[in-house]
């Protein structure tokens, strides 16, 4: 058992399902959980839950170091990433910058390590990583943040794009902030995903562009989003924010019936300045919304709740929570479609543990949070759950 302290003011309503603190700071106890992902924020192919705990990336294969920041050459994370099956560590710390052409991932069986990066680990800006058509990748403890001086970055492109029927991906305990697109993208055909500890921050800072997570679905199933924080504030200038997550795209309709595009439980969605819906379920896509945690806009009147299902969308909604009241859902609903064994996620009892656990464990915590990091939670412990 893990014993979890959070700040949570501001709760002290007796209809709350939130621990009552006139202090404002409460102690929220969790069962079944392995202490090094909620405390310490470290991770391991062991910790991964959802439909993509079967993938061990480089597990069994040599270790191929990182040793320099160059976008290419030797040493570079470009050429580690060039072939398949390994585990890719890093013996420098700093920004990584890709220039010129996107990083395609050459071939199966690959972990991403970050955790060994001195100081604050590793940011990879610039152009994006292409996870195309490959399986069993994971990506573990890394920031991905573009446009961190305030200029725009010449290229369109989301952090990490899963395309192309990939399978077996996990993206875990990562940080993302003013991607020029989405942070995560999944696209055609791709299955069997985990996308989980992540915090996610807007995007185009500035541009009346779209906040793409993850969109553009056209037939990928069995993605599992769990524990992440989707955070808008005004430590990130107001950046752009929606789809947190959301489903389908509207062109490309799903057909592939009645199995579960996603299973979303136990996540935070912080966004008081431009957030009015959060997760977004359409175009026939089917997901579990399960201890959804949202505040939204201030301000905004008919849309602000926590899911959303249109264009023949269905959510089976339960136990989420909207902390500016009103309206959590408005659904097509359907019946539960429980994971199988095996790719089931560990829940927190109640959404207010969740939460909970949620700010005590996400995002990248190579050498602590990183500034960007440490300012986002604290934005949210000032106002409190």
């Amino acid at each position: 058992m893990t014993t979890l302290s959070v700040l949570m003011g501001g709760i002290g309503s007796s209809t709350s399902p939130f621990v009552n603190t006139s202090a404002g700071l409460a102690s929220a106890i969790v069962s079944g959980y392995d202490t090094t992902v909620i405390v310490s924020g470290g991770s391991s192919a062991s910790s991964i839950e959802g439909y993509g705990a079967a993938a061990t990336g480089g597990t069994g294969y040599s270790v191929v170091n990182v040793t320099t920041l160059a976008n290419s050459g030797a040493g570079s994370l470009r050429e580690a990433l060039a072939s398949g099956n390994r585990i890719v560590r890093f013996t420098v710390g700093g920004t990584i910058t890709l220039l010129s052409s996107i990083l395609t991932i050459g071939g199966n069986n690959i972990t991403i390590d970050g955790s060994t990066a001195p100081g604050n680990g590793i940011t990879i800006k610039g152009r994006a990583i292409w996870v195309n058509g490959i399986s069993n990748i994971i990506f573990q403890q890394l920031h991905f943040r573009d446009q961190e001086d305030g200029t725009a970055s010449p290229y369109v492109d989301d952090a990490i794009t899963i395309i192309n029927g990939a399978t077996s991906i996990v993206v875990d305990h990562c940080s993302f902030s003013n991607q020029e697109d989405g942070c995560v993208d999944i696209s055609i055909n791709c299955a069997d995903i985990s996308i989980q500890w992540n915090m996610f921050g807007p995007t185009r800072r500035g541009q009346a562009q779209g906040y793409l997570v993850n969109d553009q679905f056209r037939n990928s199933n069995r993605v599992t989003w769990h524990h992440n924080l989707w955070i808008d504030d005004t430590v990130f200038d107001a950046g752009w924010f929606s789809r947190t997550p959301g489903l389908g795209d509207t062109a490309n309709p799903d057909t592939l019936g009645s199995t579960l595009t996603a299973d979303i439980r136990c996540n935070v969605v912080w966004a008081p300045i431009n957030g009015y819906v959060g997760a977004i379920v359409q175009s026939n896509t089917k997901a579990n919304v399960v201890k959804h945690y949202f505040y939204g806009r201030s301000g905004q009147t008919g849309i602000n709740y926590v899911v959303q299902t249109q264009l023949g969308g269905q959510a089976y909604s339960s136990g989420n929570y909207n902390k500016r009241g009103g309206v959590t859902t408005t659904t097509t609903a359907m019946s539960e479609i429980v994971p199988p064994v095996g790719k089931r996620v560990t829940e927190e009892a109640t959404v207010a543990l969740a939460a909970a656990a949620v700010l005590a464990g996400v995002g990248c915590r190579v050498g602590g949070l990183d500034a960007t990091d440490a300012a986002a939670i604290a934005a949210i412990e000032a106002v409190g759950l």
